[in-house]
């Protein structure tokens, strides 16, 4: 899961990229990229590195101060060891120079990187990226590039690539190209203004809106966007299968003013508490007060508290600086900053029985951490509420719980699970809550249903990568 941006246009971006990355931070907290192409000049400079935006654009002074053409990226990492090199956007310099990100992760990446070594092909990287970027490349003829050759080269990517994927890339003096993976699990968006003197694309239309554009749709799944030199749009759609849409992007991933596939996030998240709502009624809990675990659950948690007509109180102060501990790259480093995270307000729990609304629970860590800060603040009783149903399969598709002994609900009941994070009623919601609310059934729940809906050639050996590139990854966090 990560965080792409890219503007095609007249006037200079690096000021808008990186404020569009600003916007899409919450997508990836490793690493941050930024390619930057000038077409008057025919340069172009990439700078990339660990850490946050900020930290690694302190200035603008890293990218080409007249470009108006450029990528950024925030990585999320679940494939890769996490180095610098393996942070995107990645490019080469083949037939043509190319510069591309993707968001998503390939379940037979193991399988495409041994293919190019035998063919020959030098990959520099850990990244899953670089064989798709290579695909593509090859594709592409010698001579000047047309709409028909971008078709031709994204055609390859859908025959070779398994997985999620919505990549964005930039071919010099030729133009931008987004593609959508067949599926579609992975938000891609296209912005553009009234004047048409600029395009951009981006994972969420936040970072559309940041930087000022009128309109906004998403790439349809197995759809193929070309915008040239001289900013002629050509589209195309290149497969007619059922869209799998990634559900965990409207109850976690995504900012509630995100429109994804023409749904609100805010709104399918009240929706949910209010699908949730029904559930802990009918397990006749008695509740004081509701509280959310900060911050995605919280409109669901308001939407809940409204429903039953039950008090809403915020029980929970974040700092928010320490970042999103879910996509902290190990578990250890997970822990120690949700120990610094959150702090109890002793007066919503004191005397009360309380329900703590959560958007998911997955490996069980924050969990565990905001009931034992509920007891601690003197809760009477605690109950606990999520959002999203158990989730008991690996993702593979770029949410970086790729083996199923990481999720605390694999193998257990509701019961067990209640157990393990202490307390005293556990309530879900139904795959058949996820699908009223998002108005769909068109939604890859394979981490609920073990129903993947892509080809999973490659998958034990996808999880047998990604946990030896943690125990690489490991060390490096607890300097």
């Amino acid at each position: 899961m990560c965080g792409i941006f890219g503007i095609i246009g007249k006037l200079p971006i690096a000021d808008s990229i990186y404020h569009g990355m600003i916007q899409l931070q919450h997508r990836g907290q490793d690493a941050a990229g930024i390619f930057a192409y000038d077409p008057k000049t025919q340069k172009h400079t990439l700078h990339k590195d660990l850490g946050l935006v900020k930290d690694v654009y302190a200035s603008d002074a890293h990218t080409l101060p007249y470009a108006s053409w450029g990528i950024g990226h925030v990585r999320y990492s679940t494939i890769g060891k996490g180095r610098k090199i393996d942070s995107q956007p990645l490019y080469i310099n083949d037939r043509h120079t190319i510069a591309m990100a993707h968001n998503g992760n390939l379940v037979n990446y193991g399988a495409l990187r041994r293919e190019m070594e035998m063919d020959g092909v030098l990959l520099e990287t850990t990244c899953d990226l670089e064989p798709m970027l290579h695909i593509f490349s090859k594709e592409l003829s010698n001579q000047e590039v047309i709409f028909p050759d971008i078709i031709a080269a994204s055609k390859q990517l859908f025959k070779k690539a398994q997985g999620a994927f919505s990549l964005v890339a930039i071919i010099a003096g030729v133009g931008m190209v987004a593609v959508r993976d067949p599926s579609g699990i992975r938000p891609l968006l296209m912005g553009y203004n009234d004047d048409c003197q600029s395009y951009a694309f981006a994972s969420e239309n936040s970072a559309l809106n940041a930087y000022g554009f009128d309109h906004f749709e998403s790439i349809k799944p197995g759809e193929v966007v070309f915008i040239d030199s001289d900013l002629v749009v050509y589209r195309e759609t290149l497969t007619n299968k059922k869209p799998s849409l990634c559900s965990f992007e409207h109850n976690y991933f995504s900012k509630p003013n995100t429109v994804i596939d023409e749904q609100e996030v805010y709104t399918v998240r009240c929706r949910l508490g209010e699908a949730l709502a029904r559930h802990v009624a009918n397990a006749g809990i008695d509740i004081d007060v509701v509280s959310a675990v900060p911050s995605s659950a919280r409109a669901a948690a308001l939407s809940l508290a409204k429903t039953l007509n039950v008090d809403y109180q915020e029980g929970f102060v974040k700092q928010d600086n320490i970042g999103r501990t879910f996509i902290m790259p190990t578990q250890g480093t997970r822990q120690k900053a949700l120990s610094r995270k959150l702090a109890p307000v002793h007066s919503v729990f004191n005397g009360k029985n309380v329900l703590l609304v959560d958007d998911s629970i997955v490996r069980g860590t924050v969990s565990k951490r905001v009931v034992s800060l509920a007891k601690w603040a003197g809760a009477k009783r605690v109950y606990f509420a999520s959002t999203y149903p158990p989730i008991r399969h690996p993702c593979l598709y770029g949410i970086d719980f790729p083996t199923p002994e990481q999720l605390i609900a694999h193998q257990k009941d509701t019961d067990q699970i209640a157990k393990e994070i202490g307390v005293n009623g556990l309530v879900y919601n139904t795959v058949e809550d996820l699908e009223k609310a998002m108005e769909t059934d068109n939604l890859c729940t394979a981490c609920l249903t073990g129903k993947y809906p892509t080809e999973t050639h490659g998958k034990e050996e996808l999880q047998q990568l990604r946990e030896a590139d943690l125990k690489e990854v490991e060390p490096l966090c607890q300097l």
